[in-house]
């Protein structure tokens, strides 16, 4: 179907409804609907999310026992940033359905970007007792304990949740922090395991490349370590937002050069790693261990300064002054 025909069919749907809403207009249902429409199709309406917004909320004013109304004002709100709201309207949920397991995962997505890892926890557990196939609450609940520093627990749940069905992409998520998890707890070889499943999922899927680097970096395997992080770089896309992951695998390849002692190659990468992400102290901090080594202390003198100076407070820039200091 052509665009134009989506936007004629989408713009007779909307008039339907406003035609209605002119006969009944503290009808709930109907301004449900007409949110609904204006949310699933306002880039073809050009309209905005706001305008959903406000027929949702219109929805609630009339109706307040409309749970799925809330329920929806809440995905929206969070969308749109208004958190605070967005938390409020999730509570309206739950406290006319406590047993709704999607608005306790929500609240529980919310609560964790806010920080308030117990009280997300608790929403996700609720979740997981209510749903009929909790992937994603035993997922996120996993994610809570890696932020945790429990990776047992994390384990666990990551666990639970490859055994419940899920699109591939989201199995292949529960396998990579299934591998983090295991990894943090020193299982080396059932870290490879989780992550060559998530591999086998999705071939490109660069941070699990990266993922296994590391642990061949740790099992002292800085060939194949290196293999897997230039084959990491391949994959990452050429955008902005992915600027950290380039410049994380510069920097591990920088690492494993300086391992193998290949001084020159290393500098040349923590460079690249500098450039992908210029405010990171610790690619300045270990450049100027690199520089130490080869005997370059001018050199190394000015990157412990810049270290020392994007991140006065860090633990970076500590041994960066420490590193100054032993200086001839």
């Amino acid at each position: 179907m052509s665009l134009s025909k989506q936007r004629a069919l989408v713009a007779e749907a909307i008039d339907d409804v406003h035609q209605e809403l002119s006969l009944q207009p503290d009808s709930s249902t109907l301004h449900m609907e007409l949110g609904d429409l204006l949310d699933e199709h306002f880039d073809l309406v050009g309209g905005s999310r706001e305008d959903a917004i406000a027929e949702y909320k219109l929805a609630v004013r009339l109706d307040p026992s409309l749970g799925e109304a809330f329920f929806k004002l809440g995905r929206l709100l969070d969308y749109t940033s208004q958190t605070e709201d967005a938390v409020n309207a999730y509570h309206q949920v739950i406290a006319l359905n406590p047993e709704h397991s999607a608005a306790h995962n929500e609240l529980g997505n919310l609560l964790r970007r806010k920080g308030l890892l117990n009280e997300a926890a608790t929403h996700y557990q609720k979740g997981i007792a209510f749903s009929p196939k909790p992937f994603a609450e035993y997922y996120n609940l996993g994610r809570i304990y890696l932020d945790s520093e429990r990776p047992a627990d994390a384990a666990a749940a990551f666990m639970q949740a490859l055994r419940l069905d899920a699109d591939d992409r989201d199995v292949a998520d529960a396998f990579r922090f299934l591998g983090v998890a295991l990894q943090k707890q020193g299982e080396l070889d059932k870290a490879m395991e989780a992550y060559n499943s998530a591999i086998k999922l999705q071939p490109n899927y660069y941070e699990v490349h990266t993922d296994i680097g590391t642990v061949f970096q740790q099992q002292g395997h800085i060939d194949e370590a290196i293999a897997c992080y230039a084959e990491a770089l391949s994959f990452i896309p050429a955008y902005s937002f992915c600027r950290p992951d380039i410049a994380l695998n510069y920097y591990n390849l920088a690492d494993a050069f300086r391992e193998k002692g290949h001084l020159e190659t290393a500098v040349a990468y923590y460079r690249k790693a500098a450039k992908a992400q210029p405010n990171d102290a610790d690619t300045y901090y270990n450049l100027g261990l690199t520089f130490q080594q080869q005997g370059k202390n001018t050199e190394a003198r000015r990157v412990f300064k810049k270290a020392m100076k994007i991140s006065p407070d860090s633990e970076f820039a500590r041994l960066a002054q420490e590193a100054l200091l032993q200086q001839p």
